[in-house]
């Protein structure tokens, strides 16, 4: 074994020398072009199931009171960040449902951004919400829309919910913002996976959304699997069903996910399968929904995120430790700004808490939430990884993992 990983190693070496060699460097390449086979987010409206209506209370409190804190000032825009499945768009449905909201503002809009943030478009959707007739749908002066919506918001108050942003350009932002400046007492809340999103807005601190603890994870998991279960049946798969809502790390979308795929199966070794990671079909919707996420990773990213998923689950790592494992992998490329290799996998390693993929714990380090662990597996295939650990993070000199990684990995 030991021969085998030193003949890998010094293959792995031979070509970072070709590679210096020829002067090959990592490029981001051209996106490809969309197509029907690009996974999308399903759209979301203001409604919601009742089902949902559990554990945010805290939160959605705190909107409230941040929207009714802030009655005198204008255009205060409330970010809601956190990672895919962890109950953003719910949790900004219960605000926009709430009575108090509802008596509190004049006009309410709800839309659904997406992944393309086009100014027009979005426009024209929040007209026709308020004015209630699609003909403005036909106005593709932007100049013109704009007008018309600063008249018809001045001197009142209103609330507008952009669901689901990724949108980095400030440009961009300050296009769609340019009616609202000087109208009244307006509020925009905005929910995103992705921290750069409110770097460009200039506003408050975000509300970033954690993963629900055990017990309101049990009670979410509860209400979808259990929904018309009669109590004795409830009693009988408690015990499993407790430690699979534990297995889903407190993200409302696994636990929602499952419960609902187990609603109807009463068959015990069924919902073994699922503690066990034996079926596939519920797993697949969540990691679909994640993999959204990894998607707008910038390519020189992806090979950093999916080396951190070589730890076991459950393993807590430090900043330094990691940075050094990339370095020795060659995954930093140099930039113009002539700095050190530490200083930009630094910034790497901070991009990639920035955009949710690590997670922080005050005590123990940073580690993989299980469905981001599960999603990078499900993309390393193919290839054998090394993990090279230096002297000064671990008394090991070289640990061996199988990966397998994904041949089109961008």
């Amino acid at each position: 074994m030991t021969k085998s990983i030193i003949e890998i190693i010094k293959k792995f070496d031979e070509i970072a020398h070709d590679r210096k060699v020829l002067h090959l460097s990592e490029k981001e390449a051209q996106r490809r072009p969309p197509s029907n086979n690009v996974i999308k987010r399903s759209p979301t409206s203001s409604l919601q199931l009742e089902y949902d209506v559990i554990a945010r209370e805290d939160e959605k409190r705190k909107i409230i009171q941040l929207l009714m804190s802030h009655a005198e000032a204008d255009n205060i825009v409330i970010p809601i960040v956190g990672m895919g499945g962890v109950g953003k768009t719910t949790l900004a449905q219960l605000v926009y449902n709430n009575p108090v909201v509802c008596q509190y503002f004049y006009w309410k809009v709800w839309v659904h951004v997406s992944e393309e943030f086009d100014v027009l478009r979005i426009t024209q959707q929040i007209v026709t919400s308020i004015l209630g007739s699609s003909r403005h749908n036909d106005i593709y002066n932007l100049n013109d829309l704009h007008c018309l919506l600063k008249k018809t918001l001045f001197d009142k108050k209103y609330l507008i919910v952009l669901d689901d942003i990724w949108n980095k350009r400030l440009d961009l932002w300050e296009a769609f913002q340019a009616p609202f400046y000087g109208t009244g007492m307006g509020k925009i809340i905005i929910t995103t996976r992705y921290m750069p999103v409110v770097d460009i807005m200039q506003t408050m601190s975000p509300l970033q959304l954690e993963c629900l603890n055990e017990e309101k994870s049990w009670l979410l998991f509860q209400r979808h699997a259990f929904h018309g279960w009669k109590p004795d049946q409830q009693l009988n798969f408690e015990q499993l069903g407790r430690r699979i809502a534990k297995k889903c790390g407190g993200l409302p979308l696994a636990l929602k996910t499952i419960g609902v795929f187990l609603r109807n199966e009463f068959n015990k070794q069924t919902w073994k399968d699922v503690l066990n990671n034996t079926l596939w079909e519920p797993k697949a919707i969540i990691l679909s929904t994640l993999r959204i996420t990894y998607n707008h990773l910038p390519s020189y990213l992806k090979p950093c995120f999916l080396y951190a998923s070589l730890f076991p689950k459950d393993h807590y790592f430090k900043k330094l430790e990691l940075i050094r494992m990339w370095i020795d992998q060659g995954y930093i490329q140099l930039t113009e700004r002539q700095i050190l290799w530490e200083d930009i996998a630094i910034e790497y390693f901070e991009d990639l808490v920035r955009m949710l993929f690590f997670q922080c714990s005050k005590d123990k380090g940073f580690f993989l939430h299980d469905m981001v662990h599960d999603l990078a597996q499900s993309i390393t295939v193919d290839l054998v990884f090394v993990l090279i650990f230096p002297r000064a993070c671990s008394s090991e000199l070289i640990e061996s993992r199988r990966a397998r990684f994904n041949s089109n990995r961008h």
